[in-house]
């Protein structure tokens, strides 16, 4: 399979969106761009996800953070894996993902949201470790597109990423 997608992985939500501003100022189109994270906070804390002038709102810790981020990339779903719990998608991915989930037959052994990574072009033997990263709380920057927009990706990104 030809890799058209990269994924790079961050500490926080707000490395996740540096990535993303970083990758359009370099002219990567942002209907290209998805990010996953999983829902963070503790359980003593007010969180709430509401949708205003058509556009999802988040109040709480990440508050600032995510609605930047709802603010740049089109599409945007909350799922609920096992063994991972609930995890916030925004971009193209959140409809791959969704696609994956209506046609079983897709998954072949992969979670849902494994299988939406590999339909996009990530190898198999990577899915695992984006899935371990968001159990451990970090957050998930997806690249796709042609393979010099995917490589020009990557080469933006690479002095700060912990895995692409």
């Amino acid at each position: 399979m030809s890799k058209n997608a990269m994924v790079s992985i961050y500490e926080s939500p707000s490395e996740a969106y540096a990535a993303i501003r970083r990758l359009q100022k370099s002219g990567f189109e942002r209907n290209r761009l998805s990010v996953a994270a999983r829902e963070q906070g503790e359980e003593a804390q007010v969180v709430a996800y509401y949708l205003s002038r058509d556009q999802i709102r988040c109040w709480g810790a990440q508050a600032a953070v995510w609605d930047l981020v709802w603010g740049m990339l089109s599409g945007w779903a909350l799922f609920v894996l096992p063994g991972i719990g609930r995890v916030w998608v925004a971009g193209p991915l959140s409809g791959w993902i969704l696609a994956c989930l209506e046609n079983a037959s897709i998954l072949n052994g992969l979670s849902g949201f494994g299988a939406g990574l590999h339909s996009v072009g990530i190898d198999r033997g990577s899915i695992s470790a984006y899935e371990a990263a968001l159990r451990a709380d970090r957050c998930l920057v997806l690249a796709h597109g042609t393979r010099g927009e995917v490589d020009k990706a990557r080469l933006t990104l690479a002095y700060s990423d912990i895995r692409t």
